[in-house]
């Protein structure tokens, strides 16, 4: 039983509103779209680079998304079947995330791939991805703060 607003009785915190996961994760399914053409179009048009860094930038927030499902993917599946090995599902995708970052540096040429580019691309994906996560996992308080009234002032 919940109250208004998704608030658990007794618990002191609502669980996250479905609503609200829905929409933020519609949130970041048209936001990243969204910074891929902007990023790629600054990038192909104002880098010295040219397309090469446009491709380098679509790259590094695809790589980034492509991770993120992958561990997500890999937790949610571990947590259904396999709750206790959630930590191992979860490091293990770390760590191949951090393997395939590594083999994109290590083994792109530098007349192909632009490490900048890539870097900013990385980043853009991962500030979007936390945003809407944050947003999408974020619990309410059931009794909610009410400013603090001095007397006097």
């Amino acid at each position: 039983m919940t109250e208004p607003g998704g608030a658990v009785p007794g618990r002191g915190l609502a669980e996250p509103d479905p609503r609200r996961q829905r929409r933020a994760l519609l949130l970041r399914w048209s936001l990243l779209p969204a910074v891929l053409v902007v990023g790629w179009v600054l990038y192909t048009v104002l880098s010295a680079a040219g397309h090469r860094a446009g491709w380098s930038f679509a790259g590094g927030l695809a790589l980034t998304v492509a991770s993120f499902e992958f561990g997500a993917y890999n937790v949610r599946f571990a947590a259904r079947w396999f709750p206790s090995m959630t930590l191992a599902a979860a490091v293990g995708s770390y760590l191949v995330t951090v393997i395939a970052i590594g083999l994109v540096y290590t083994l792109a040429s530098p007349a192909v791939v632009d490490g900048i580019a890539i870097a900013v691309g990385i980043f853009c994906a991962v500030a979007v991805w936390l945003g809407t996560e944050v947003e999408r996992a974020r619990v309410w308080s059931e009794h909610p703060e009410k400013p603090v009234r001095v007397p006097g002032r």
